[in-house]
């Protein structure tokens, strides 16, 4: 199906790889499309060999996906859950179309420099927003309902933290990966750019992504560089959340409200959502409510003034649990929660024993990715809904990536696509 274009550019798998952190700028329904179109290029493509399916996490990931279908059929909002549960089916296919995609790896160097320069213009619109208080396209921070926070190009989203962090990842792994064979100029780009990025990061507001880019950097020095480099990078990066907190009252406030939750978890607003969660649970221990079905029951409940036991509270409602697990949980039972487990356990066992087989070439990538989706695993932490759009492309991307670094190396790039 894929016809490529001449070895001095581009071929258009790479090109689809590029293109998705800037779908992502468009929101869900560019997002959605582009999912959907590496789903069907899959499907008309490749679907026909099934030596994919041999593939165990594979094949308890299908199971998974039609045990949400099935259990939508109880949901106290069929259509909701149904449909729900349907869409996930785009994403299993998305990520096997990114699995085998046909990137070759002398391009790679091309592709993280373009990506370079969009995330850097993504950087600056951010840090232009915090100083001006709007960015260079006239879309302002709300200083009423979310002091201390940017939004960027995402307009009233408050993500560009996340979006920022996750491709920075990508980035820095790669070039903290060749670090002693680039020329001064390209030290000098790079090293600025992680420097913005961990900046802008910590000035956009958002606890989870400052912690995740820490971490993320933390592990890449140990892989990649020595225990001095290794000691300086992490000097810096606490000198800077120092002199942040002290001298910035935006940062200071945001540090201060996460500590406060943290000490007083069980009534702060994630904890109640949390509990509020284990409450909706045990009324359908196996099953769960159906994808989308946890609003709609304790919405029910809140109508009804239930008082959550657990925090002698009115029970706090969302549009999700705020964490991956509880989500799952609560909306696919303990049937489907031991299936999303069995995936998981299985394709970390799958990507541990090909860490040796990947490349020099793609690990960059294969670590980076890999550091993506373990942060979305991350039991103890908030997190967007794992079924959205936005958070499960990434996810799901990710989990793609990772498979695509092992098929590059194992040479069988070119079984599918043809």
């Amino acid at each position: 199906m894929f016809k490529l274009d001449s070895k001095k550019y581009l071929n258009v798998h790479e090109i689809f790889l590029l293109l998705f952190p800037i779908v992502i700028l468009f929101r869900s329904a560019a997002l959605n499309i582009y999912i959907v179109l590496g789903a069907i290029f899959f499907i008309t493509s490749i679907l026909k060999n099934k030596k994919i399916f041999s593939f165990f996490p594979i094949k308890i990931l299908l199971v998974f996906l039609i045990y949400l279908i099935l259990i939508s059929f109880d949901a106290e909002n069929f259509t909701q859950a149904l449909q729900s549960s349907v869409s996930q089916l785009r994403f299993f296919f998305f990520t096997l179309f990114i699995a085998f995609l046909n990137i070759r790896k002398e391009k790679l160097p091309v592709i993280i420099f373009l990506l370079s320069i969009l995330i850097y213009f993504i950087i600056f619109d951010a840090l232009y927003q915090y100083y001006f208080k709007t960015n260079f396209f006239g879309i302002t921070t709300d200083p009423i309902n979310n002091p201390h926070r940017l939004s960027g190009l995402f307009i009233d989203e408050l993500i560009i933290g996340s979006y920022i962090t996750y491709f920075s990842i990508l980035i820095g792994a790669f070039f903290l990966s060749r670090i002693k064979s680039v020329t001064v100029t390209e030290k000098i780009y790079y090293i600025s750019f992680i420097i913005l990025a961990f900046i802008s990061t910590l000035l956009s507001g958002e606890r989870i992504s400052l912690l995740i880019f820490i971490s993320a950097f933390s592990i890449l020095s140990l892989i990649y560089l020595n225990k001095i480099k290794q000691t300086l990078i992490l000097g810096c990066i606490i000198l800077s959340i120092i002199f942040s907190y002290n001298f910035n009252q935006g940062v200071k406030f945001r540090f201060n409200s996460f500590a406060n939750d943290v000490v007083n978890f069980k009534t702060s607003g994630h904890g109640r959502l949390f509990t509020s969660a284990y409450i909706i649970w045990k009324q359908n221990y196996f099953t769960g409510t159906g994808l989308k079905n946890y609003r709609v029951t304790c919405d029910n409940l809140r109508n009804k003034n239930f008082t959550d036991p657990y925090t002698n509270m009115e029970i706090l409602c969302s549009t999700h649990p705020h964490n991956t697990y509880l989500e799952i949980l609560v909306e696919t039972g303990i049937l489907g929660f031991i299936l999303f487990l069995i995936f998981l356990i299985s394709s970390c066992l799958f990507f541990i024993k090909s860490i040796k087989k990947i490349s020099d070439q793609f690990k960059p990538f294969f670590w980076s990715a890999l550091i993506i989706f373990a942060s979305y695993l991350w039991p103890i932490k908030s997190s967007g809904s794992f079924i959205s759009t936005y958070n499960g492309s990434y996810f799901w991307f990710s989990y793609g990536l990772i498979l695509l670094c092992v098929i590059q190396s194992k040479n069988i790039k070119n079984l599918y696509y043809k």
